[in-house]
């Protein structure tokens, strides 16, 4: 049996409980973890920065907002002691805290790909990021695997969302 931290990139969503109930029936451990402020002032200024197409802006607010998060969420980490962490989609935890969980804290991180980083929007292609300082990455489109097995040691899979 594992433990496994879902980070859930909104909450209480289907996915996240899907993954949740999935993972119970498997025989694990799981918990949904999210941590978030609405009403953080670079949560909003992110979301007014996308509105207005300035996706340079708004990678910036999001960095900070997740530096502003990052300190619970490695609590949590800390506190739970998990064998696995579990993300998905555009999710409010820097690439350093990933790099953190990974190397200093020997955790297992997998990542689920909702949008081929490379041929996306300007802000899916901030999914990449993440995406290199995992363990394994499941994609729902397995487009972008070969590419990205040039920069990553992570393994690459198909899952598709109906997986």
């Amino acid at each position: 049996m594992k433990k496994i931290l879902i980070f859930s990139p909104g909450g209480g969503d289907m996915v996240a409980e899907g993954l949740q109930n999935s993972f119970k029936e498997l025989g694990h451990q799981a918990e949904i973890y999210f941590k978030d402020n609405h009403w953080h002032p670079y949560l909003f200024l992110f979301k007014i920065s996308v509105k207005l197409r300035r996706f340079k802006l708004a990678v910036c607010f999001w960095e900070r907002y997740k530096e502003a998060n990052g300190h619970a969420y490695e609590k949590k980490i800390l506190s739970w002691k998990p064998d696995l962490v579990f993300m998905y989609n555009f999710n409010s935890i820097s690439s350093a805290l990933i790099r953190k969980i990974r190397d200093k804290y020997k955790i297992s991180i997998v990542y689920w790909a909702f949008a081929d980083p490379l041929v996306g929007n300007k802000l899916d292609a901030y999914y990449f990021d993440h995406i290199i300082h995992c363990s394994h990455v499941f994609f729902i489109n397995s487009s972008a695997m070969p590419s990205l097995k040039l920069v990553s040691k992570a393994h690459f899979h198909f899952l598709p969302v109906a997986a």
